[in-house]
């Protein structure tokens, strides 16, 4: 599926994934709140593609203002009454993922850090990456006016 839209800073990806077995929301929701570089977004909360970029990675202090997490609308997932599809709705801007992962990679191929796990840790934590931008009920301007 795709979307027609002024996505220059990235990408909307709509994912359709086929289970090998019955799953749930829930089960989903677990599954991606233990997945590092993934934050959970709401759009009751006010954001909206364009503003995530510029506007609330500007507040929170990000350089260019990059987003470096995969941003994932909570509640837009959704399991086919069957449980076997996930629908997910996401948005991957253009230094997502690579930015980090080059810092992982760096650190791996130089030896300064065997373990995987650890060196997310570590990037994750000298980069600020967060699983959430903001917290349930809250709500800015972003996206507002």
């Amino acid at each position: 599926m795709a979307a027609k839209g002024p996505f220059d800073l990235g990408n909307i990806h709509f994912t359709m994934v086929e289970t090998t077995r019955p799953t749930g929301v829930d089960e989903v929701r677990k599954l991606l709140e233990a997945a590092p570089r993934v934050a959970f977004v709401r759009a009751n909360e006010g954001i909206v593609v364009q503003e995530l970029d510029r506007e609330l990675m500007r507040d929170l202090g990000r350089p260019r203002a990059d987003l470096w997490e995969v941003a994932l609308w909570e509640h837009a997932i959704a399991v086919r009454p069957d449980g076997g599809e996930i629908d997910l709705v996401c948005h991957v801007p253009n230094e997502a993922i690579a930015i980090p992962d080059t810092i992982d990679a760096i650190r791996s191929r130089t030896v300064l850090e065997a373990d995987a796990a650890r060196s997310i840790g570590k990037t994750d934590a000298s980069l600020g990456i967060r699983r959430r931008f903001l917290w349930s009920g809250a709500s800015v301007g972003v996206g507002a006016g």
